[in-house]
């Protein structure tokens, strides 16, 4: 009796910590944080500048697959350095100046601002939007 009373506890404890962690969880994650890593081979590539002054490195973009489709803009300091025929693993990216990102939603309104997380060895996910 006393074993299944020890139990009953325990379980009772650990579903109560799960759900209020859980619940802690999703309470302080943004809206747009739960979307998943994207697999982006890179089949063009055009640097561009959208900063108010010429050569600010955080607004130098690589514009990736500008012509296709979808197209992604690679933040600094990847979107310079990655290369074409390459796959790359990006996110939504969040660190980037209220300025900058209006210049580029206003340029290119079909490719969304992107952190690179690394060199892909998968081959890419196609999403539909």
């Amino acid at each position: 009796m006393t074993m299944r009373i020890i139990h009953a506890v325990s379980f009772a404890l650990l579903v109560s910590g799960a759900n209020a962690f859980a619940g802690a969880s999703a309470d302080s994650a943004p809206k747009d944080e739960a979307k998943p890593p994207v697999t982006v081979k890179v089949e063009s590539l055009d640097p561009v500048d959208v900063g108010a002054t010429k050569g600010d490195p955080r607004a130098n973009f690589g514009m990736v697959n500008l012509k296709a489709g979808t197209c992604y803009a690679f933040a600094p300091p990847a979107g310079a350095t990655v290369e074409v025929g390459e796959s790359y693993t990006v996110i939504p990216s969040r660190d980037i100046d209220d300025d900058i990102r209006a210049k580029l939603a206003a340029d290119y309104p079909k490719c969304a601002i992107v952190d690179v997380v690394g060199r892909s060895v998968r081959p890419p996910v196609q999403h539909s939007e």
